[in-house]
């Protein structure tokens, strides 16, 4: 059955106004220059141009991608680069009944030195019927995802004077690099989200996103990234906790099929002629 062009708008409006809202919503002050920020989309089939709205339906495996965006407004060199990144992957908002789980993570070959795919738990807060990806830990970085270059060999570049190798715009050692304003963005790694069951309920209201750990120790901290930025320093999630900023999440979305359209609009005119009918026989 085809869709009526008519129907195709009303989805991408309602596509577009879910997107704007939930980055509205998400959008946090940067006060300094430099920052890591971690970016979760959603790829391939049922996904808008953004990566931020992902459309849902039972069965459906919808990829993705977690971005590393190193960003500098007044770098003091153009080396760009990232080595470690290590959070977890969690459902919030309202899953009305929702069921499905994030798999494991897989890396590129350049961030796969000693790194962790992950395991799933049910982390969210309100819990709910989504599966996550990593854990609730503060005191121990175990078995939440981790993408990680060695940092003792090339291939890929140190800062001046230093000895560590990132992965950076200038020497990607294999990975896939965008330039964004004011820095580039690295592909750190990606999974699939799997939808068990999309209840008929259920139109809007879940969300998925990357969540920073909130560790205890400055030891801990240290893994959640490690990047530079432009400044010729070696920054951790440590010496550099306040530099680390997470995206706006991507917003899980069941558009009704066009014959549900039809049925809505048929009962809707049934319901009008009936209530003339009435009117007229009284």
């Amino acid at each position: 059955m085809k869709t009526s062009p008519s129907t195709i708008t009303t989805q991408n409006l309602m596509t577009k106004a879910i997107a704007l809202g939930i980055c509205a919503s998400a959008i946090v002050a940067q006060s300094a220059s430099a920052n890591i920020t971690f970016d979760l989309r959603a790829a391939g089939a049922g996904a808008d141009g953004t990566g931020k709205v992902a459309t849902i339906a039972s069965g459906a495996a919808i990829q993705l991608e977690l971005w590393a965006q190193v960003t500098n407004a007044a770098p003091t060199n153009n080396i760009f680069g990232v080595q470690t990144v290590l959070g977890a992957i969690v459902s919030g908002g309202t899953s009305l009944g929702l069921t499905g789980s994030i798999a494991p993570m897989t890396f590129p070959n350049v961030f796969n030195a000693t790194s962790v795919a992950g395991v799933n738990n049910e982390i969210s807060v309100p819990a709910d019927t989504l599966t996550d990806l990593g854990t609730s830990s503060t005191t121990a970085a175990t078995n939440y995802p981790k993408a990680r270059k060695d940092p003792t060999a090339a291939p890929g570049e140190t800062v001046p004077g230093g000895t560590f190798f990132y992965a950076t715009n200038n020497q990607p050692a294999g990975a896939t690099v965008h330039p964004i304003t004011n820095g580039f963005e690295f592909l750190m790694g990606t999974t699939t989200l799997t939808l068990s069951s999309v209840p008929a309920a259920y139109q809007s209201g879940a969300t998925l996103n990357w969540k920073i750990p909130g560790f205890t120790t400055a030891v801990l901290r240290g893994q959640i990234a490690a990047w530079t930025d432009g400044d010729g320093l070696n920054n951790s999630g440590s010496a550099q906790q306040n530099e680390m900023f997470v995206g706006s999440p991507i917003a899980l979305i069941a558009i009704p099929e066009p014959s549900a359209f039809g049925m809505v609009l048929l009962g809707a005119m049934g319901l009008v002629g009936f209530r003339r009918l009435g009117v007229r026989r009284s």
